[in-house]
């Protein structure tokens, strides 16, 4: 019988999980090894609407375990490792991974391979928080995205100005989940371009939306808003 050939998947994601099980479907040749900080699959395609409503969705039902989506398959065709993938070495066609056992140190290993998949996202200052509120539309880069949704949604019940920069599709869910949900909220859409029909809709529900030219943005320095340029 010929040896297993060796995949990583780094990343527990949307694409992470998808290629996985393709691959297991698809061939008993390849053993899958899947890495992730955290053994739970993050849905955040919802993430708009329990973020401004924590009681329309249970957490039940945008966390799921990781590895019980796999536990059809057999021992030696898919491992799942939590935890933070470090450095990736191409000559060794290795990969270094800390995680923690327990409440004691770090322990820090490495997993060899023969073909790596690469599906750990992305992130931007506004994911982390550096250039405005954090709110987890993608799952953290540690585990504690169950907190931050705490904290975002304890933010948002709390204000009483939002400032969304952005008509895109995620803007415009989250413009129109803040002007429905219960409270007196004003609400500022700040884009270059949206649709018709989605300035009808949130000019409805009472949003203002603000158009900006060029580099020409809004930015917000309690207890006002200014008018900046981009640097």
């Amino acid at each position: 019988m010929s040896k297993p050939i060796s995949v990583i998947v780094i990343g527990g994601s949307h694409a992470g999980l998808a290629i996985s099980q393709k691959l297991l479907r698809q061939t008993s040749r390849a053993a899958i090894t899947l890495i992730n900080p955290s053994d739970e699959y993050y849905f955040n395609i919802a993430a708009p609407r329990f973020i401004v409503k924590p009681k329309s969705l249970p957490q039940s039902k945008y966390f799921y375990s990781i590895p019980e989506a796999f536990r059809e398959y057999p021992a030696g065709a898919f491992a799942f490792v939590k935890g933070l993938v470090t450095k990736i070495d191409y000559s060794s066609k290795s990969v270094s991974v800390v995680f923690s056992v327990g409440s004691g140190p770090a322990i820090a290993t490495s997993f060899v391979f023969d073909y790596l998949v690469i599906a750990s996202g992305s992130t931007t200052p506004a994911t982390l928080g550096q250039a405005g509120v954090r709110l987890p539309f993608k799952a953290t880069a540690f585990e504690d995205t169950r907190q931050a949704i705490y904290q975002g949604q304890e933010m948002l019940k709390l204000a009483k100005r939002i400032v969304i920069g952005g008509a895109g599709p995620l803007g415009v869910e989250l413009a129109g989940e803040l002007a429905e949900a219960e409270g007196s909220k004003k609400i500022t859409s700040e884009n270059g371009t949206i649709t018709p029909t989605a300035e009808k809709w949130l000019t409805l529900f009472g949003c203002l939306v603000w158009f900006f030219k060029g580099k020409d943005f809004l930015t917000y320095e309690a207890p006002k808003f200014l008018r900046g340029q981009m640097r």
